[in-house]
């Protein structure tokens, strides 16, 4: 897929020219570096895949005094977006470049899956910066059950960095110095995940211990269910029938995974004092913990009910 032009800032400095320093808007040549993604042509779906994110700076160059340096990498703020229906952010962590040895501040998982974007950024401390092709950062992910293809791309990041300064001579630095970069975007194709029918059966009922008492108005509630009604630790989504019961007001449930953020979606809407029930595929946390959360968005107690009839996996 053709890379799509995206004004992505990196911030560089300079080493390795005799005298000088490196003045803030020297010209460089060429003028933009390619960020490049990295990541598997066909993974599970459901399962976890990681992704490279590179900087290129083959060939990039600029002046210190009156010599040609080659560009070192010192410092990034790059986005990775990303459609959370496909994919979920698990984590991220420092690229295989040794030479570059920050690993990257990101984006909290729960977040950036409600966002469907991740922010990542660094700043360069080592005085053997790389040139050249830079993996600064590796992404993981976790393909959604049910999900065909996943689109990642890089994007500008919003945010302003200060770079480490690199030694350009005896008594002198070069930069920071800001450049605009190419971004990319990749697909990856989702291979369908199996559907594991299981015995009805019931995973949980507030009513009754040891999942008693109800769910106050407005709390949050997470229940882990692995290992539950033959819900094995493999398992990634679960299908569902989510009941309500004994309601002491209008509402509704919020259900997502037990490490996710609350959704603007409801998967069960209730009068008060009905009994009401709704098919749902729950997606489980991506933490590995095989868990999901209940929000009871009404302004009285209710009680919940979860049976499980199937797998993801």
């Amino acid at each position: 897929m053709a890379p799509a032009d995206l004004a992505v800032l990196l911030l560089f400095a300079l080493a390795g020219a005799e005298g000088g320093a490196l003045a803030q808007g020297v010209p460089l040549s060429p003028g933009q570096a390619p960020v490049v993604l990295a990541a598997p042509a066909q993974v599970g779906s459901g399962r976890t895949f990681t992704v490279g994110l590179k900087a290129d700076l083959t060939g990039r160059t600029g002046t210190c005094a009156a010599a040609t340096v080659p560009l070192v990498l010192g410092g990034y703020a790059l986005s990775v977006r990303f459609d959370p229906q496909q994919v979920l952010f698990v984590s991220a962590a420092g690229g295989g470049t040794s030479q570059f040895s920050s690993a990257p501040a990101f984006t909290n998982p729960a977040f950036a899956n409600v966002n469907g974007s991740v922010l990542l950024n660094a700043i360069q401390g080592n005085a053997a910066a790389p040139t050249g092709l830079v993996e600064v950062a590796v992404l993981t992910f976790r393909a959604a059950p049910g999900a065909t293809s996943a689109l990642l791309t890089a994007e500008p990041a919003s945010v302003a960095l200060t770079s480490a300064t690199q030694s350009c001579a005896a008594g002198g630095s070069a930069g920071p110095v800001s450049i605009p970069a190419v971004g990319q975007s990749v697909s990856v194709s989702i291979a369908g995940t199996g559907f594991f029918p299981l015995t009805p059966c019931r995973v949980f009922d507030t009513r009754f211990v040891p999942n008693a008492p109800a769910l106050d108005p407005g709390q949050t509630r997470v229940f882990h269910v692995t290992g539950a009604c033959g819900i094995d630790a493999s398992a990634v989504a679960i299908s569902v029938n989510l009941t309500v019961a004994q309601a002491a007001a209008t509402g509704e449930l919020q259900a997502f995974p037990g490490n996710g953020l609350l959704p603007g979606t409801s998967a069960l809407s209730f009068r008060a004092g009905g009994t009401r029930a709704n098919n749902e595929i729950l997606l489980l946390a991506t933490d590995g913990s095989g868990s999901i959360a209940i929000h009871n968005g009404s302004s009285g107690t209710v009680h919940v009910i979860l049976d499980v009839n199937g797998t993801f996996r």
